[in-house]
């Protein structure tokens, strides 16, 4: 019976090993990719979250505890088109249907916070840790991404209205190369 516990607990050990290396790894992803994460515990709802950008604490704080209040709390803060999306992926019973080990694809999602429109990148992980199965919901800011990709967009549509707007003579003497003197 001595040698049974003994095993027992080597192998809970092992686990424990692999649980605080999986961690660590995900946390090393997270303070360099994301804002922040939420973990959720998916037998409890109970949830905590990590911020690792001031800038992403200062406009997104989700409540803590019941993961069931505080995700009632966000979708008031989520712009209203991106509801829908949010809530299929995010609401508490669909989330804690989701499988073990699994990871969804990534989708994006606004917030709206003091008149100003915020974009995140949303992915989530699903872990299994002893009998507890976990939900990592990483959060990462892409405003800047986004406003840069709208101005990039609106410069190449200006140059195509120029160019629509100019003679084909004007646009003849663009392309042709300069005569040497």
């Amino acid at each position: 019976a001595t040698l049974r516990y003994i095993i027992r607990d080597h192998d809970r050990e092992k686990l424990e090993k692999k649980v605080r290396e999986k961690e660590q790894r995900l946390s090393e992803i997270t303070v360099r990719e994301y804002s922040f994460q939420i973990i959720v515990n998916l037998d409890t709802m109970e949830c905590r979250q990590e911020i690792y950008r001031k800038e992403a604490g200062d406009i997104h704080e989700f409540e803590c505890g019941s993961y069931m209040e505080g995700f009632q709390e966000f979708c008031r803060k989520v712009e209203k088109n991106d509801r829908g999306r949010v809530t299929e992926h995010l609401a508490p019973d669909n989330l804690a249907r989701m499988s073990d080990e699994e990871t969804l694809p990534s989708f994006d999602y606004r917030l709206a916070e003091d008149s100003q429109t915020y974009w995140y990148e949303c992915i989530i992980f699903y872990s299994v840790t002893g009998d507890k199965r976990y939900a990592y919901i990483m959060n990462k800011d892409v405003t800047q991404k986004v406003r840069i990709q709208r101005k990039l967009e609106e410069a190449n549509q200006a140059k195509g209205r120029f160019l629509a707007n100019m003679s084909l003579a004007e646009r003849s003497q663009l392309s042709l190369p300069e005569k040497p003197d």
